[in-house]
């Protein structure tokens, strides 16, 4: 068991991070420099509420953002199955591109039918990362 120190103040300034700590003392005098550089320091002694605190941090931090871009439009031309779920779509790309290791959609008229992730982009036997137009 330790004891924050002022190199942890200073890091901790330096980086714009926090000081949390379990089951430690804090000194007076780290307690009223954190309080002066205005870091926050949190000391706990039930892990629950340690784990508590940082989880909601956490998620008030990480904002996670997704945005979709349609790249390309494929006109599907046949549909050969395989083991299991897989199969393989032969089509004609006509209008953008499609690139290896995107999500899809498949439409018909205004439903959605189907979607999936693009593993093996191929043509004329060869493996590419990408085909256009």
């Amino acid at each position: 068991m330790g004891q924050f120190t002022q190199s942890d103040l200073s890091l901790a300034e330096a980086s714009g991070a926090l000081l949390v700590g379990f089951n430690i003392k804090t000194h007076a005098s780290i307690k009223k420099k954190s309080e002066q550089l205005k870091i926050v320091l949190k000391t706990y002694d039930i892990i629950y509420e340690l784990i508590e605190y940082i989880e909601n941090i956490v998620k008030g931090l990480i904002e996670i953002e997704t945005e979709e871009v349609a790249i390309g439009t494929l006109q599907i031309l046949a549909i050969f199955y395989r083991k299991g779920k897989d199969m393989v779509i032969g089509g004609k790309v006509t209008k953008g591109k499609i690139t290896n290791g995107c999500d899809f959609r498949i439409h018909r008229e205004n439903e959605i039918i189907g979607k999936g992730q693009i593993t093996s982009l191929q043509k004329d036997k060869q493996s590419i990362k990408e085909i256009a137009q």
